[in-house]
């Protein structure tokens, strides 16, 4: 029977990364980037086709900061220039590199407010980020995309704000790293700290959350047969 073994941590502490930047085997290489201006940026026309279409400029910095430092990044682990990297995805699936690989090659991305997370892999994962808004209600949220048990967690929690986004966080993740989307019926997703069995997926997931900044609350699930996960600020990769 696969599993899921959720969990939660303190705070991770981001270091620099090293010169030289390589994906070891069964290995998560998890990034930090704030949403800024690139002064040489490195996007296919399309990318800037679509970073012209957002109406805030706060949406379209979130976007082209992710879209420049994933590439960036993709063509050094790879070896190859970055103009060579070239994005493809479907609808509700999430984006993969189009050109063929000869290595088993997996990331995912997330925004939110002032930050970008990318992680890298060599099996699949999924990585999301929620600025936490006081101001949010999510009531309408829970009755709607949590279970009965996370129901009665949330209601029961000292701080239900907080809960609210480390299973909601924890849920978009799982999703990331299985492809499907917002699509599946999040009731049926579990996220409470423990082991769940999974029957109907034939692979076992960990899944941890963290506090990533003051208010920024952040997942990251991957195979169970990852055995380190490096966490890098990529801040000085901003030019």
């Amino acid at each position: 029977m696969s599993t899921l073994h959720c969990s939660s941590g303190d705070p991770v502490a981001f270091v620099n990364p090293p010169q030289e930047i390589f994906l070891p085997e069964n290995t998560v290489q998890f990034w930090k980037f704030p949403v800024s201006k690139i002064k040489r940026p490195l996007l296919s026309e399309k990318e800037i086709d679509i970073a012209r279409r957002f109406r805030q400029e706060v949406d379209r910095l979130r976007f082209t900061t992710g879209r420049q430092m994933l590439r960036l990044l993709a063509s050094q682990y790879l070896s190859v220039a970055p103009e060579a990297i070239f994005f493809f995805s479907e609808r509700h699936q999430k984006p993969v590199i189009s050109s063929p690989l000869d290595r088993p090659f997996h990331f995912n991305i997330s925004h939110s407010g002032e930050w970008v997370l990318i992680a890298f892999a060599d099996s699949e994962l999924g990585v999301d980020i929620e600025e936490i808004k006081s101001s949010f209600s999510f009531q309408a949220i829970i009755e709607d995309q949590f279970s009965e048990t996370e129901s009665n967690f949330l209601h029961n929690s000292s701080d239900p704000l907080d809960s609210f986004y480390t299973l909601w966080t924890r849920k978009e993740a799982l999703l990331k790293a299985w492809g499907t989307g917002l699509k599946e019926d999040l009731r049926e997703i579990p996220c409470l700290d423990g082991v769940h069995e999974l029957p109907s997926i034939n692979s076992s997931w960990q899944l941890n959350s963290f506090m990533m900044e003051d208010h920024y609350k952040a997942a990251l699930a991957y195979a169970q047969q990852i055995h380190t996960v490096h966490y890098f600020d990529g801040s000085h990769f901003i030019v």
